[in-house]
């Protein structure tokens, strides 16, 4: 690689800044500040090594380029640093300084790019400081940079306090390193042999030690540059250029190329010959130098059709066939052009300020404030709209100076004050005119702003005299005072001057303001005042002889609004008449609302001459009605003679029955004596009464369901002139339906009360409700009528009294279930039976209703059952249904029944849920009906009896049977529990001592539902005699039949032969036994006796026992049970169950012996159980 020795420049331009001012000649002895050098350059390291070697930026190291030689100072979108000098050329330190840095962009008349102001600390004198601004350029072209610095504390010299320096911003910088963007043919490529800057130049050949090749042409293209914004008309130069060297053969050149709008490439610049072509001493760089508007430039030109948005350059390099020389080379290639302002940069802001009214015929001002709030200056052009048509308006400054059709020129920032002129119609009244206003740029006419604002018209004020209807008269010999009434039809309260002057009056007349009336009269818009005149005629002057003065008034506020008019004044004869309704009204006259009745009056004159009559009539009271006095000429009347006239009397179309006309006052103005003639008042007229009612049926159900209440919707209107009682009736239904009507709850079948219009109830919407019976058949059509008509009176109007809906029976299949809910307590080891009756209440048979019975006991328990059974005889279990097929009103018993097991716990809740379904509503589902009972188990009664036999086959004679009756209660309630035996004769049953075959024993056991009654008996089972076998039962049972248990013990004594000879102990023992039985049998047969005189009844007093409750014997012994809990047991004797006949007492005498031995034995172990207690 060839490095870069020196730089030869050929052509040169050199663009430079100057002084915006030349400074005076002399040294400042105070403070004289001045801007001094101003350098430019890249901060970025990068950026400074791409963009440096054709910029303004200097010195560069190692690149003799001079200082002058350079196309731009920027490139868009790159930072610069701005480096500004400020010295203090005098003597004594400044104060602190006011730096402002400016660029604008040459071709506007103030485009800021850049504003940027900075305070500096003081400078000493003979000192500078400096001040650095970074900037990243935005807009491409030449610009103009302006410096100024200011102090507070003076200047000697202020010409050297502000400098101007050109400064140009490039589009486009390219150093050769990459060509893929662009187009090339050819032998063109990058090379870094030889280049500028970034190790690499663009270069046509095959390097500085080879040759091109002959019979060539290569093409090199840039990328396209969007140029389309650039600006028509331009200052300075623009254009493109770059270094080159390099050589090429004779005949050979490389030429340069721009593209038009049109895609035709125009010839820009040709190079030929050698640059350099020996790189041993050096390579020396060209440039051009082209001149515009008579400076010089390096860039090449370019017009303005090259500025578009598909702008491209090319190089082409042609070769002939005979000489070759190295090529050419280029570097660092700048596009610099004169870039438009972006729509951005504008922007406007108009404010309305105030507004002058005008009167009409005067100009209204409304005045503006518009200021461009954008960076650039512009034109701005006003424009209104708004403004009434033949309104002649127009923009002005506020000097009056018309505003062209240009516009107005703004600085940014600047703010400029115009008026809108409008001039108001004559006709115009006061207010305000809405009026848009709108200001928009010339360049962009999408870029404006815009205010709603008025045009102001100012009230006027217009006197309006109105003259007296009729001409005010005075009779000869007298003064007579008259009012004139004057009206402001302006729109601003005014002061009116008044003013009389002479017309025609006649010899010895006056006609004058009355003495106390006011020259000067205030006069509100919407209140005119009467102004009053005296009018004196003399004696003889004959009746209806005139007299007419001009009167005028006039605006104090503006003189040009006056009115004048002429008044007369007559003289007057004196009137005498009356006025009375004629004969044939006299009565009361009725006529119907809204009709129309004829009323004549009649006029007496009763004066001495023919007078003249103006009839006239007032009206009060009765508003709505319409009275008119019928056209009538005025009525000259002869002395002593009459006339008529006539007027029209319509009552309103909302007249109510009875109501009264309005009071009708005739009067008639005599015209020739200027008296009103007042007759008597008159109020004849009454309405008649108008029934009018109307029904409408606004709801009606298209199927009629039998067995049900039907709902029909309807609206009673009474549009008659009274109150009204309106009867609703369906003259043409079936004996067998019923019907009534509600309104609000209440019962109206019998009449509807109904207000007039005005009291706002007359209308109103009544509910009636049509019965079929149940059996009413099935889709049969029914046109039915409901009519209205008045309670009193005939309906005057009957079309609407009858309004008709069409109707089918619907067929109807409905479930019905009746039966009471019950709510019992219940015993474990019970049933519970519960009835209902379900009922097919449709017109129709249903084959789809069925019923179940649904049981849930809580707890669940497997221990309750149910069943449910019709009368037919059909049963199922709970949860199953029975079809019922019931035809139409048909109805079937039900039977539930409920079995509670003993197991089940007692406080069990059992729900029982009888369910019938069957029919369909209005949806098409099935319709289910239910009864619902609860069960409490909160009884139970339940005694178990154990008992315990060892069942011997064979008893020795004298020997017993013991058994033992263990009882265990777990009931609810107390139980009483009776024993008794029943054995052959001469045998005995002995339980706890008490002789059980002979009187039963009464047992009461307490509640044992919380903790379990026990009470373990032990029967002994003897016989005295009678049969050796046989069978002795010993019954258990309670007072209620709910205990009922049977001991069966089957036993058999073995008999022995008895001794022969005296007898022996034992029979000894026996008679002795016997005796003492005999003796206990007599005082209780006794003693029984006595008890029987005392009750009535069946049984004995119980005997309340204190008796401790025994324990059976041990297991081992009998197979009997273990001992039980305590429990006290009252026993009680019971009547005999048999009587004892005096034979069985012989052979208890026989076995008293061994009686009372088995007793001894039987108390022995009584005695040991109680000591075990």
């Amino acid at each position: 690689m060839r490095r870069l020795l020196s730089l030869l420049l050929v052509a040169l331009l050199l663009p430079s800044f100057s002084q915006l001012s030349t400074a005076t000649s002399g040294r400042a002895v105070n403070i004289d500040l001045a801007v001094g050098d101003i350098s430019i350059s890249y901060p970025d390291t990068t950026n400074s090594s791409l963009y440096q070697m054709f910029s303004s930026n200097y010195p560069i190291a190692n690149f003799n380029r001079p200082a002058d030689l350079y196309v731009t100072d920027s490139i868009i979108g790159v930072e610069i640093e701005i480096d500004v000098t400020i010295q203090n050329q005098g003597t004594v330190q400044s104060g602190s300084v006011d730096f402002n840095l400016l660029v604008l962009h040459n071709e506007y008349q103030h485009f800021e790019l850049l504003n940027f102001s900075n305070t500096m600390s003081p400078i000493n004198g003979g000192s500078s400081n400096s001040v650095k601004v970074l900037w990243t350029p935005n807009y491409a072209g030449n610009h103009t940079m302006q410096i100024t610095v200011s102090n507070p504390n003076g200047d000697d010299d202020n010409s050297d306090n502000s400098k101007n320096r050109h400064m140009t911003v490039a589009l486009h910088y390219d150093n050769c390193v990459d060509l893929t963007t662009w187009s090339k043919t050819g032998e063109w490529k990058t090379n870094s042999e030889v280049y500028i800057s970034e190790l690499s130049g663009c270069h046509i050949g095959n390097g500085a030690t080879s040759f091109h090749s002959n019979n060539l042409v290569s093409t090199l293209t840039t990328p396209v540059f969007d140029m389309a914004d650039g600006l028509n008309s331009h200052n300075a130069a623009i254009g493109y250029s770059f270094f080159y060297t390099g050589g090429a053969g004779v005949g050979d050149s490389l030429k340069g190329y721009a593209k038009d709008s049109q895609s035709n490439w125009d010839e820009l610049w040709t190079i030929t010959g050698a640059v350099d072509n020996d790189f041993n001493d050096g390579i020396n760089w060209q440039t051009f130098s082209a001149t515009y508007n008579g400076k010089n430039s390096p860039l090449v030109p370019i017009e303005n059709k090259h500025m578009h948005s598909s702008t491209q350059f090319k190089f082409e390099f042609t070769a002939d066939a005979s000489g070759q020389d190295m090529g050419y080379w280029f570097d660092d290639m700048v596009v610099i052009y004169d870039q438009k302002a972006d729509v951005k940069e504008y922007n406007i802001d108009l404010q309305g300020v105030t507004t002058i009214g005008g009167l009409p015929g005067d100009w209204s001002i409304t005045r503006l404030e518009v200021t461009n709030t954008g960076n650039i200056s512009e034109r701005y052009i006003p424009t209104a709209s708004g403004v009434p048509a033949g309104w002649n308006h127009y923009f002005s400054m506020t000097n009056g100076a018309n505003i062209g059709s240009s516009g107005m020129m703004l600085l940014p920032g600047e703010s400029r004050l115009f008026d809108l002129r409008v001039l108001i119609d004559e006709n115009a009244s006061m207010g305000n005119i809405p009026v848009t206003i709108n200001v928009t740029s010339n360049s962009f006419p999408n870029i404006g702003d815009g205010i709603e604002t008025i045009s102001k018209v100012l009230p006027d004020r217009m006197p309006n005299i109105i003259l007296p209807e009729f001409t005010p008269r005075c009779q000869p010999g007298n003064t007579c005072d008259f009012p004139i009434t004057v009206q402001n039809i302006g729109e601003a309260t005014d002061v009116f001057t008044i003013s009389l002057a002479e017309k025609n009056v006649p010899s010895g007349w006056s006609i004058a303001l009355s003495w106390n009336q006011s020259t000067n009269v205030q006069v509100r818009i919407d209140n005119p005042i009467e102004i009053w005149m005296t009018a004196t005629i003399p004696v003889g002057v004959e009746p209806d002889t005139t007299a007419e003065v001009w009167l005028t008034a006039t605006s104090t506020n503006d003189s040009r609004r006056s009115d004048m008019k002429v008044v007369e004044v007559a003289a007057a004869m004196i009137s005498n008449a009356d006025i009375s309704v004629s004969e044939h009204h006299e009565s009361i006259n009725y006529i119907g609302a809204g009709e129309t009745i004829d009323v004549t009056f009649r006029i007496w004159n009763n004066a001495s001459r023919m007078d003249v009559f103006r009839p006239d009539i007032e009206t009060t009271g009765s508003s709505n009605w319409v009275v008119e006095l019928l056209n009538t000429p005025d009525l000259a009347i002869n002395s002593g003679r009459n006339s008529t006239f006539t007027i029209r009397v319509t009552a309103p179309i909302t007249a109510q029955a009875e109501d009264p006309g309005p009071m009708i006052t005739p009067n008639a103005l005599s015209l020739r004596s200027g008296d009103i003639i007042t007759g008597n008042s008159w109020q004849g007229i009454r309405v008649n009464t108008v029934h009018d009612l109307a029904i409408n049926v606004t709801n009606s159900p298209s199927k009629l369901s039998p067995g049900e209440a039907n709902l029909i919707e309807m609206e009673i209107t009474n549009n008659g002139n009274g109150p009204a009682i309106a009867v609703v009736d369906l003259p043409w239904i079936a004996d067998s339906w019923d019907w009534w009507i509600l309104h609000e709850g209440n019962n109206v079948t019998s009449g509807i009360p109904l207000s007039v219009s005005y009291d706002l109830d007359n209308i109103k919407t009544v509910n009636l409700w049509l019965y079929l019976p149940p059996l009413e058949s099935a889709n049969e059509f029914h046109e039915i009528s409901i009519s209205v008509s008045p309670q009193d009176g005939t309906d005057n109007f009957d079309s609407d009294n009858v309004d008709t809906f069409e109707s089918v029976t619907k067929t109807m299949m409905r479930p019905q279930l009746d039966g009471f809910p019950e709510e019992a307590v219940i015993s474990t080891d019970s049933t519970f039976t519960l009835n209902a009756t379900a009922w097919n209440i449709g017109n129709a048979a249903d084959g789809t209703i069925r019923a179940r019975l649904v049981l849930s006991p809580s707890p669940a328990t497997s221990s309750v059952l149910g069943f449910l059974s019709t009368d037919s005889g059909a049963s199922t279990e709970d949860g199953k249904w029975i079809n019922l097929n019931l035809g139409p009103t048909e109805s079937t018993e039900l039977t539930v029944s409920v079995i509670i097991g003993e197991d089940v716990d007692l406080d069990t809740r059992i729900t029982i849920r009888i369910e019938l379904e069957g029919g369909q509503d209005d949806l098409g589902r099935p319709i289910l009906k239910t009864l619902e009972s609860m069960l409490l188990v909160g009884e139970r009664r339940q005694v178990e009896i154990d008992d315990v036999d060892p069942q011997l086959t064979e008893l020795d004679e004298g020997d017993s049977h013991v058994v033992w009756v263990n009882l265990t209660s777990t009931s609810t309630q107390g139980e009483i529990i009776f024993v008794n035996a029943t054995v052959p004769e001469g045998w005995g049953v002995i339980c706890d001592g008490n002789p059980i075959h002979l009187q039963g024993v009464k047992l009461e056991l307490n509640a044992g539902h919380v903790s379990q009654q026990k009470y373990d008996m032990r029967c002994e089972v003897i016989r005295e005699s009678g049969s050796i076998d046989g069978t002795a039962l010993i019954e258990v049972s309670s007072d209620d039949g709910t205990v009922n248990h049977t001991i069966s013990s089957q036993m058999n004594w073995v008999v022995y032969e008895e001794e022969t000879g005296i007898l022996s102990t034992t029979q000894i023992m026996m008679i002795i036994g016997g005796v003492l039985l005999l003796a206990v049998i007599i005082f209780m047969v006794r003693r029984k006796v006595d008890l029987d005189e005392d009750e009535e009844d069946d049984y004995e007093e119980p005997i309340n026992i204190a008796a401790q409750p025994t324990q059976g014997p041990p297991a081992t012994a009998f197979a009997g049970p273990p001992a039980t809990v305590q429990q006290t047991v009252v026993q009680q004797p019971v009547q005999e169950v048999a009587t004892v006949q005096d034979a069985a007492m012989t052979e208890y005498e026989l076995q008293v012996a061994e009686y009372n031995r088995k007793m001894a034995e039987y108390e022995a172990w009584q005695a040991t159980q109680s000591s075990q207690q």
